[in-house]
């Protein structure tokens, strides 16, 4: 008997395939028929990487947790991106989808295989949990409590 062998294509790859694809679809078909580093050049390539980076932003917040942390990321390389996707990734900084505590739990529980059941159960492992989220910046200077 011969067995096949399944693969599972996960969500984040099809969607950072997609993305992929998209983004350099638009780029190859907006800049072909504009000569190289005329005015009109430099505007459709401004549009593109805008449109481009919108998606890259939508890309990350779709996927959340890591993908949101390299759009922070990518936000913050103005030394060498081009303005339009520093802008626009920037707004990840501020503005990125929070996680409800179930979801927090739910990782919790598929992560390190313990049961959350007692609404304690975060605070006895962790020496502090809050139950909104903290900005980063007061993250980075103290921890209350």
């Amino acid at each position: 008997m011969k067995l096949k062998s399944f693969h599972l294509i996960s969500y984040e790859s099809v969607t950072i395939n997609f993305t992929t694809a998209v983004i350099t679809y638009d780029y190859l078909t907006s800049l072909r028929s504009v000569p190289y580093g005329s005015e009109e050049y430099n505007f459709l390539k401004s549009q593109v990487h805008l449109r481009s980076a919108e998606r890259l932003r939508e890309l990350c917040c779709a996927n959340r947790g890591t993908f949101i942390k390299v759009g922070q990321h990518l936000g913050a390389l103005d030394y060498l991106l081009p303005e339009e996707y520093t802008r626009t990734l920037k707004v990840l900084h501020n503005q990125a989808p929070q996680s409800t505590r179930q979801e927090i739990e739910q990782v919790i529980r598929e992560d390190l295989g313990k049961e959350v059941g007692a609404a304690i159960y975060l605070e006895r492992v962790f020496c502090y949990f809050a139950s909104c989220p903290l900005q980063e910046d007061v993250l980075s200077h103290s921890r209350p409590g």
